[in-house]
């Protein structure tokens, strides 16, 4: 039996398939196990937004046409498996599959301000 996916192309920076979108929802922002269990990395938003999708390796943002697709449950097992998701893990903290985004964002970002600073100063 086929089953609705959103598939979401690797980044287009690093090449990582751990990406996701966006999705505006203020009726229910708590679907992200839903969405897990699916092969699908979201997070809520309460505001449609113009760089729709994300990478949680290197933390960019991009925009892309979203298109909902039938899958069957191999592909969407292989889909899992290329992102990283393990249903073992979806019952424990869910909060786990998003640390790095967070990370390598601060990091990113801290990265590019000693950049400003340094060409600032002429190092």
């Amino acid at each position: 039996m086929k089953k609705l996916y959103c598939y979401i192309s690797p980044c287009k920076k690093c090449g990582s398939y751990k990406t996701g979108y966006y999705l505006y929802d203020k009726v229910n922002p708590s679907f992200y196990k839903k969405h897990l269990k699916r092969g699908e990395y979201t997070i809520p938003v309460n505001r449609p937004q113009e760089l729709n999708c994300f990478c949680l390796d290197c933390g960019i943002n991009w925009h892309e046409d979203l298109h909902l697709q039938f899958f069957t449950s191999e592909q969407i097992e292989e889909q899992k498996k290329l992102r990283g998701i393990s249903d073992d893990k979806l019952d424990k903290n869910i909060d786990n599959y998003f640390k790095s985004n967070i990370t390598t964002k601060k990091r990113n970002k801290h990265k590019k301000t000693l950049g400003t600073v340094k060409t600032f100063f002429g190092f």
